[in-house]
C-alpha cells in the first residue's frame, strides 16, 4: 500500500466530513485535536491540512473561537475530469520514471484526473518543445521530471512568473524555487552512515565521482554523511572523502584510499554504481566484503544491489511516493489563490544486505 501523504489524507477527510455532515457556510467545524484523534495523526499534520483548506478558501479561522466553513461546498458546480500532462526524462536504464508515473496516476485517479505522459528522451531541447506544445494546447498545469538540475531553469522560472502551475519531481531545474517532490537525500546519507556505525565502524569513507557531486541530490547525501560523522563525534578525515574526477577513476582512487596507514573499515558510496565499483576494487585489493570492509550505496537499484554475488546494502528511494507527492503539490497549487513554492521530501530507508553484514574489523595490511 502506498505511503499516502498524511496531510493529504487529512485534507480529503475534512472535505468528506463537511459533505457527509451537511455543514453550511459559517458553521463551526471540529477542532484540530478531534481530527487528529480520529485519524491517529499528529496535530501538526492536521494544522498543515487546515492551512491548505484555508488557502483554498474553504475554511476560515477566528482566534479563540475555532474553525468555520467559508462557503457551501455542496453548492459548487462539480468539476469535470482534469487532464494533467506529465513530462518525463527517461532513457530506459531505470524504472524510476515508471514508478513516479504510477504514483502521479494514483493521486489523480482519486481526484477525478487523467494523466498523459510525454517523454523528452533525456533531451533538454525536446523537453522545452514538449512543454511549449502543451502550453499552446491551453494546458496551464504540468508535472515535470526534468532532464537535468542545470538545464532550462530560466525558462521554467519565467513560466512560473507567468502563472503556469508546475510541480517538479526529483530535482529542480536550475535550482529555482518551485513546487518539488524529492527524496530526503540528507537524511539518507545520515542513515547510511548510522547503519555503518551500528555495525561498529568508526573509519568511514565516502566515494563519489566529482562531476556528480555538482548535482544537488549528491551534495545533500554528502552533507548527510558529514552530519552523521559530526553527530557521532567521528573524525572526518579529508583523505576519506574520495571525489575522483570521473567514474572510471574510482578503482584507482579506492586503491589510493586503502594504501593509507589507517584505511577505512567502511565506505558509503553516494550511488549504487559507485558502490558496486568500490566493492569490486576492495575485493581485488585482497580485502573481504563485509568481513574487512563494509560497503553501502544509495538508490537500491535492483540490477546493482540484488544481483550481486554478495548483494549490496543501499538506501532505498520511494519513487512512487515522489510521483504521488508531486501530483498532490500540483493539485493544490491549481486550487489555491496563493502563489508560492512547497518542497516535500519523501522519506528513505536503509536496505541492509550482505555487504554490511557482521561487525567491523580492523583490516589487515594486504601484502
Amino acid at each position: 500500500m502506498k505511503n499516502t501523504l498524511k496531510y493529504a489524507q487529512c485534507y480529503d477527510y475534512m472535505l468528506d466530513y463537511i459533505r457527509k455532515n451537511r455543514y453550511k457556510k459559517d458553521d463551526r467545524l471540529p477542532t484540530g485535536k478531534e481530527i487528529a484523534d480520529t485519524l491517529g495523526v499528529s496535530r501538526i499534520t492536521v494544522q498543515r491540512a487546515l492551512t491548505e483548506l484555508q488557502e483554498a478558501g474553504i475554511i476560515y479561522r477566528i482566534q479563540g473561537s475555532g474553525t468555520f466553513l467559508a462557503k457551501d461546498i455542496d453548492e459548487e458546480p462539480s468539476e469535470g475530469m482534469m487532464i494533467i500532462p506529465m513530462v518525463v526524462s527517461h532513457d530506459g536504464a531505470s524504472t524510476r520514471s515508471f514508478e513516479m508515473i504510477q504514483g502521479a496516476e494514483a493521486f489523480f485517479s482519486e481526484h477525478n484526473g487523467y494523466l498523459t505522459v510525454h517523454n523528452s528522451h533525456n533531451s533538454a531541447e525536446q523537453e522545452v518543445e514538449i512543454v511549449n506544445r502543451l502550453l499552446t494546447d491551453s494546458f496551464r498545469s504540468l508535472l515535470v521530471f526534468p532532464v537535468s538540475d542545470k538545464a532550462n531553469g530560466a525558462y521554467y522560472y519565467q513560466l512560473i512568473r507567468d502563472g503556469v502551475n508546475l510541480a517538479f519531481l526529483d530535482h529542480a531545474p536550475g535550482g529555482i524555487s518551485c513546487n518539488l517532490a524529492k527524496s530526503d537525500n540528507v537524511n539518507g546519507g545520515l542513515l547510511a552512515v548510522e547503519h555503518l556505525i551500528s555495525r561498529g565502524h568508526r573509519r568511514i569513507a565516502a566515494v563519489c565521482p566529482a562531476d556528480m557531486l555538482s548535482h544537488p541530490a549528491f551534495q545533500e547525501r554528502f552533507l548527510g554523511y558529514r552530519f552523521a560523522l559530526r553527530q557521532h563525534e567521528l573524525e572526518g578525515r579529508k583523505e576519506y572523502a574520495v571525489l575522483c574526477a570521473a567514474r572510471e577513476e574510482i578503482p584507482d582512487a579506492v586503491e589510493r584510499l586503502f594504501s593509507s596507514l589507517q584505511p577505512p573499515t567502511a565506505v558509503f558510496a553516494l550511488d549504487d554504481l559507485s558502490a558496486a565499483q568500490t566493492a569490486d576494487e576492495v575485493r581485488r585489493l585482497g580485502y573481504r566484503v563485509p568481513e574487512d570492509v563494509a560497503v553501502i550505496g544509495f538508490g537500491d537499484e535492483e540490477e546493482l544491489c540484488v544481483a550481486q554475488p554478495k548483494a549490496l546494502s543501499s538506501v532505498a528511494q520511494d519513487f512512487f511516493e515522489i510521483g504521488y507527492a508531486a501530483a498532490f503539490l500540483l493539485y493544490h497549487a491549481m486550487r489555491s489563490a496563493k502563489r508560492g513554492a512547497c518542497e516535500y521530501r519523501v522519506p528513505v530507508r536503509v536496505v541492509a544486505r550482505a555487504s554490511t553484514n557482521g561487525r567491523a574489523a580492523v583490516p589487515a595490511a594486504v601484502k
